[in-house]
């Protein structure tokens, strides 16, 4: 059963064409800027790293339903809200300078920039953003597990009973690029192996992720 959190991506253009709502512009002012990011996080969403980025279920929040009436309503009246955040992000964290049509003047995206860090831009938001569209290399993003045991084989007379477990896992650089999949097989022996290295490897990562806490706090 997959554990991830359920994200909701705002509808294109054509298939907001039918909305009753009058959708705003981008820009928006730093004010509503402000109270939708601020409606959003209290429906108990999040913003993903992606570009655009979309909205899922905040963790600790499993049972938030996405197709609520307030959300319903703020994808309506603010479609492009997604395109202004995801030019904000970049600008933040890589310097491209977005469209003044899109953020709007200098000082309007600098304060916006300002709202987006305290509400938004969390530690855990700049590790995904630079995990997602930095690193070059195959990330997993898909797991598919079986538990088998066989019964028969070509040339042998008695029943093996050879208990084995299949793993599918799905690999891409990036949520547009071509997956990847690899299929191999383990015996036990090799689950344990494979167990007590993904342990040593979550309290590295553990330790990792305080030392970079501690050096974000250091200005760096």
């Amino acid at each position: 059963m997959s554990t991830q959190r359920r994200v909701e991506k705002i509808p294109s253009k054509s298939k907001r064409s039918n909305q009753k709502e009058r959708a705003h512009n981008s820009p928006l002012s730093v004010t509503e800027f402000q109270r939708v990011l601020t409606r959003i996080a209290g429906l108990g969403l999040e913003w993903t790293a992606d570009l655009p980025p979309h909205v899922r279920v905040a963790a600790g929040n499993g049972s938030t339903d996405l197709l609520t009436a307030e959300f319903s309503e703020i994808i309506g009246n603010y479609p492009e809200l997604p395109l202004e955040i995801g030019a904000l992000v970049q600008f933040v964290f890589t310097g491209a300078i977005p469209r003044q049509s899109l953020v709007g003047s200098d000082t309007v995206r600098d304060k916006k920039c300002e709202i987006l860090k305290s509400i938004v831009l969390t530690q855990e938001f700049k590790s995904d953003f630079f995990f997602e569209h930095a690193i070059k290399l195959q990330k997993l993003c898909g797991l598919d597990w079986e538990v088998v045991i066989k019964t028969y084989e070509m040339g042998v007379s008695t029943i093996p009973a050879c208990p084995y477990a299949i793993f599918a896992l799905s690999l891409h650089k990036s949520e547009d690029s071509k997956h990847q999949h690899v299929t191999f097989a383990t015996d036990l022996k090799g689950i344990k192996r494979l167990k007590l290295a993904l342990l040593e490897i979550e309290q590295h990562f553990e330790t990792t992720i305080k030392l970079t806490n501690r050096l974000v706090e250091g200005g760096g």
